[in-house]
């Protein structure tokens, strides 16, 4: 082995060279490889022997050892790569089989180790490791509140923000939940004690002066407001399903069809959003008149068997002398003219019902 330079990797010229020279020039290119090469490098080198020249073997059976066990047989395995003749270093040879061996088995090991860890791991439960974290995070704000307890002029400013904590460690909307919990009956507890409410907390928090206790009651009410603000940012809000014009109005009782006049109901649909409607109790002789308040754009609604969203001031009912020729004037004219002629119908108006019926004719709706 000729070495030009010490900082180089060894190179290989066996020219005029006796056995115990060239042993010593592999002991010496060993310790050059211990000396100026990491591990990621020699397991990399026996992963690409093995592929080069153990082709019968899978690279998975060597991946997973200990890296101590690359140090040595990388370096021999990059030396048969540089050029070191196979055939005349035996010994080094032999001690590469040896170590591969030891790879193997230990990787081996190593791989069960994993898939046993892995198996563990994923029969642990979701609820287990939310509770193993949760008393994580219940510890880390204690250990916030005993330096509160230790130091009793602290500076408001200074003072443990439970909003940013949770905040920094994105806190799941439950866990927060439940510190929030825990807090509040710490803080009921000191409130308790601060207003000498039980006897036994007093005792319990006599050692604190009243001016910290007084302190310590501020303390825990911010941390409070702090996870209930935190909680109002995160938790989830449940989409709300917009329901179906149909689904609205299906609970709504009407007379389809009186035979009598020849009148049919419209569509209940067209009442939603609507700003009049005439209805006509087929019954009493009604006519009903819905309006909802002045500059009202959602107009009127529907809920359950009722109209809602109307003006009690602006709607009314009143005696029909002549449905027929009422329920044609509201059928064919113009809103304003509808309402003029209903209006001057000699019959006492009175106030409306929300409520319709089966003998209802829903006549229109503008």
């Amino acid at each position: 082995m000729s070495r030009k330079n010490i900082n180089s990797e060894p190179n290989w010229d066996w020219d005029e060279m006796s056995v115990e020279d060239q042993q010593y020039g592999c002991y010496a290119a060993l310790h050059w490889y211990r000396c100026n090469t990491n591990n990621k490098n020699k397991k990399a080198w026996v992963l690409d022997y093995v592929k080069n020249n153990m082709k019968s073997e899978s690279l998975s059976n060597y991946k997973n050892a200990a890296n101590k066990l690359y140090d040595d047989a990388g370096s021999i395995c990059r030396m048969l790569k540089t050029g070191l003749p196979k055939s005349s270093v035996p010994f080094l040879v032999k001690r590469l089989n040896r170590d591969l061996s030891k790879i193997k088995e230990n990787s081996k090991s190593s791989s069960e180790k994993i898939k046993e860890s892995l198996k563990k791991a994923s029969s642990v439960s979701i609820k287990d490791r939310m509770r193993e974290q949760l008393s994580e995070y219940m510890s880390e704000i204690y250990s916030a509140i005993d330096i509160f307890i230790d130091e009793p002029k602290i500076k408001k400013k200074d003072w443990f923000s439970l909003y940013s904590w949770l905040d920094r460690n994105k806190v799941k909307p439950i866990q927060a939940m439940n510190i929030l919990k825990d807090i509040r009956c710490t803080y009921n507890e000191v409130l308790s004690a601060y207003n000498k409410e039980d006897e036994q907390l007093v005792e319990g928090y006599d050692f604190m002066k009243r001016v910290h206790l007084h302190r310590f009651v501020e303390f825990l009410g911010k941390m409070t407001k702090d996870a209930n603000k935190y909680i109002k940012k995160v938790k989830p809000k449940r989409p709300v399903r917009k329901a179906s014009l149909e689904s609205m109005v299906k609970k709504l009782p009407y007379m389809r069809k009186f035979d009598e006049l020849s009148v049919k109901s419209i569509n209940p649909t067209d009442i939603l959003g609507s700003t009049s409607l005439f209805v006509y109790n087929t019954a009493s002789k009604l006519i009903c008149v819905y309006q909802p308040v002045v500059n009202d754009l959602s107009g009127l609604s529907v809920k359950g068997a009722s109209i809602i969203g109307y003006d009690p001031s602006r709607s009314f009912i009143k005696k029909c002398r002549n449905p027929e020729h009422t329920i044609n004037m509201i059928k064919t004219l113009a809103k304003v003219h509808v309402l003029e002629h209903i209006e001057d119908i000699k019959t006492v108006k009175k106030e409306i019902r929300p409520r319709l019926n089966k003998n209802c004719i829903i006549l229109r709706a503008f």
